[in-house]
């Protein structure tokens, strides 16, 4: 989005809603309210889980979220004129992360932080100077950034690398290889660990923890070769690493001690782990995809299936009643709740989209779009839209600190809020 331009926001009767519309009480102790709350959305996809639902979100609210509009946008700095690799100078902006009233971002190879108050670049780090990495994950814990990357040089087997750089000043901390000359495909941080895994044809599968504060090595295990670069979901639930076991022969879902890396269970079969409710001891839910494509929930503890989400074709986002997910098919696109203790559907909703979603995020009782439509999550209805959903999809979503950081454009973050956050 162009800096000072913004669509006016919808309320959820359709009437348009702007900044001057709210009266100046209103205004004053919503920017008091922004100010003081802290409500951190500290990783790509919010937590290990991979929720993508921020619990602690309480300025951007079902009730407040009509009154939100554009406020202000960051631009990633110019790409080199050449690079390593051609793709990397091309990358833009990979998974904000808003912490503390700043704007984490990789941007164009250098990881930026800004500040979300006023867009001003507060510092700037560049991991690798000869811009010969992809990068895929950023996490804020413990005082530090931590990065993930693959090298670009070899196709058959890029070197993945994790980086973690002081959070108020940029210093560079540590940096280390994932072993085995690993791939590098997900990265997240949970209970004082980094926990990154990739797959590649020379390495095979290769999944690791870390030391969140030293980057010293705690556990590591590989499995199988030949894995042709398949997607490798990865995530954290009740201090359980759920990822894929193996990349040849017999495709199996594994659970991992967090803590130790001992095998708790397997699930054999082309499984596919989506997402799950949290990382922490009050994980209850993991969501995967079946060999045959349903989606179930499963006990990350035991691996074993608590029901299926009837109708369900991925999962978006998990809080702590529901999972929200792509449901309907064809033509019929819509967004569907379900219980996240039974697995009954809640609500459907049919926002006028014209492609299965694949991004949103939720915070607040808000169920945010990348197409810009924010949902109430108890009843699926509309509450505002936020950006054009017909020319705008946004390819990365972050909300938290009373803030939404959209990826529209791929070299710019634009942040929506309540008037003056």
């Amino acid at each position: 989005m162009i800096a000072g331009v913004a669509l006016a926001t919808l309320s959820a009767t359709g009437a348009a809603v702007g900044a001057a519309d709210m009266p100046a009480t209103a205004r004053a102790a919503a920017v008091k309210t922004a100010a003081a709350a802290s409500s951190p959305w500290s990783q790509t996809d919010y937590n290990a889980a991979l929720s993508r639902a921020n619990l602690t979100e309480q300025t951007l609210t079902a009730a407040t979220v009509a009154n939100a509009g554009y406020l202000r946008s960051v631009a990633s700095p110019p790409p080199p004129l050449s690079g390593f690799c051609n793709n990397v100078p091309d990358q833009g902006v990979v998974a904000p992360s808003l912490v503390g009233g700043a704007l984490y971002a990789m941007t164009d190879g250098q990881l930026t932080r800004y500040s979300a108050a006023t867009g001003a670049v507060v510092w700037r780090s560049n991991p690798d100077p000869t811009f010969s990495q992809t990068y895929q994950s950023l996490a804020v814990a413990g005082g530090l950034v931590v990065v993930g990357a693959l090298n670009c040089g070899s196709v058959s087997q890029p070197q993945g690398t994790i980086w973690a750089f002081n959070a108020s000043t940029g210093a560079r901390v540590w940096t280390k290889f994932v072993p085995g000359q690993g791939n590098l495909q997900s990265l997240v941080v949970s209970g004082g660990f980094v926990v990154a895994a990739g797959s590649s044809d020379g390495s095979g599968l290769v999944v690791t923890v870390r030391k969140l504060s030293t980057g010293a090595n705690v556990w590591t295990r590989s499995g199988g070769a030949n894995c042709s670069f398949f997607p490798l979901p990865l995530m954290v639930v009740d201090q359980v690493v759920i990822s894929p076991g193996t990349c040849a022969q017999t495709p199996r879902m594994v659970g991992r001690d967090l803590t130790t890396g001992a095998t708790l269970w397997q699930r054999i079969g082309n499984f596919t782990p989506l997402r799950g409710d949290s990382d922490t001891t009050t994980g209850r839910h993991v969501f995967a995809t079946t060999p045959g494509g349903a989606v179930i929930g499963l006990d990350p503890l035991t691996g074993k299936t608590q029901y299926s989400l009837a109708g369900a074709a991925n999962v978006l986002a998990v809080d702590g009643s529901q999972a929200y997910a792509a449901c309907g098919g064809g033509s019929n696109v819509q967004v569907c709740a379900y219980d996240s203790a039974t697995g009954s559907l809640k609500w459907q909703a049919t926002p006028e989209i014209f492609s299965e979603p694949t991004l949103a995020a939720e915070a607040g009782g808000v169920l945010y779009l990348a197409e810009g439509f924010a949902l109430d999550t108890t009843t699926g209805k509309t509450l505002a839209t936020l950006w054009d959903p017909f020319d705008l999809l946004s390819t990365s979503l972050a909300v938290g600190d009373g803030r939404v950081a959209a990826v529209l454009d791929k070299r710019v973050v634009d942040l929506y809020g309540l008037p003056g956050s």
